[in-house]
C-alpha cells in the first residue's frame, strides 16, 4: 500500500525536473524517476485486480481490459495533447501534468476499495503474512524472484514494454525531424507537425480502444495465450504494414491509405 502511493510523488517531482532548463543529468533522473514511479505502481494495482477477480475469469478478462484501456488513454491523451500544449505553453505543460499526478493519486487513496479475503478460494489470503508482511523480508523477495511463474513472465513483459519505448520514442522523433536528403526516398523520416502526429495517435488510440473492447469479453470463449498469439500476430503485421507504408513513395493513396 505504501509503495503504491509513493509512484503520483516520484512523478511529479519527475514533471518538474523535466520543466527545468535542459540538462543531461536531469533529464537522465526524470527517466529513473518516472521508471520508479512505473514500478510502484503497475504491479501493485494489477495484484490488485488479481485478487479482486480471482472467482471469475470473465470479470478478470473485462478488468483487465478496462485497466489497460484506462492506461493507454493516459498516455494516449496526453501524446495527443502533447502537440498544442508545447505550442501553447512550452516548458510549462509539464509543470502542467504535476496536477494530473494529484488527481491520480486522490483516486488511489479515496476512491479504491479494501479487497476482503476470499476465504476458501485457495489463493494466499490477502491479510496474509506472504501477501502483506510485517517488515522487510529480503528473503521473501527472493523467493518471488526465483519463482519459474516470474522467469516465464519477464521476458514477455521486458519485451512488450521495449516495443512501446520505442514506438513512442525513437519513432516519434524519426517523424518530427528535419527531413535527411539519405532518406528522401522514405515517407515517414521526418517533416511531420506535432498537430499531425497528434492526429494520427488519436485514430491509432481508437483502433486500440475496439481492440480491447472485442478480446475484454472473451477470455471464456478462447484460450488467453490464443489472444495472445494473434496479438503478436498483429503486432507483426503491424511492423510489416509501417515498413511497407515508409517505403510507398509515389505508390498513391490507394496504397497508402490501407
Amino acid at each position: 500500500h505504501w509503495v503504491a502511493s509513493l509512484w503520483p510523488a516520484l512523478g511529479a517531482v519527475a514533471v518538474h525536473l523535466t520543466a527545468a532548463p535542459p540538462h543531461l543529468f536531469l533529464l537522465g533522473a526524470t527517466r529513473l524517476l518516472d521508471g520508479a514511479a512505473a514500478g510502484a505502481s503497475i504491479p501493485p494495482f494489477l495484484g490488485y485486480i488479481a485478487i479482486a477477480t480471482s472467482r471469475d475469469v470473465e470479470l478478470r478478462g473485462r478488468t483487465v481490459a478496462r485497466f489497460e484501456a484506462a492506461t493507454i488513454a493516459g498516455l494516449g491523451i496526453g501524446i495527443v495533447a502533447a502537440g498544442p500544449l508545447w505550442e501553447a505553453f512550452a516548458r510549462f505543460s509539464f509543470l502542467l501534468n504535476a496536477g494530473l499526478y494529484a488527481v491520480s493519486f486522490a483516486i488511489y487513496r479515496w476512491g479504491v476499495a479494501e479487497v476482503a479475503s476470499h476465504g476458501h478460494v485457495p489463493v494466499a489470503r490477502v491479510n496474509s503474512a506472504e501477501l502483506r508482511p510485517t517488515r522487510f523480508d529480503f528473503a521473501r523477495y527472493r523467493r518471488v524472484i526465483s519463482s519459474p511463474r516470474v522467469w516465464l513472465l519477464a521476458p514477455t513483459w521486458i519485451a512488450l514494454n521495449a516495443v512501446i519505448g520505442s514506438w513512442t520514442s525513437q519513432s516519434i522523433f524519426q517523424l518530427v525531424r528535419v527531413p535527411s536528403p539519405r532518406f528522401a526516398d522514405q515517407l515517414l523520416m521526418g517533416g511531420f507537425g506535432p498537430n499531425q502526429i497528434s492526429i494520427g495517435l488519436g485514430g491509432a488510440l481508437l483502433v486500440f480502444f475496439a481492440g480491447l473492447l472485442f478480446w475484454g469479453g472473451r477470455f471464456k470463449r478462447y484460450r488467453r495465450t490464443s489472444i495472445i498469439v494473434i496479438g503478436i500476430g498483429g503486432g507483426l503485421l503491424m511492423m510489416g504494414a509501417a515498413f511497407g507504408l515508409n517505403h510507398s513513395e509515389g505508390a498513391g493513396l490507394l496504397l497508402q491509405l490501407p
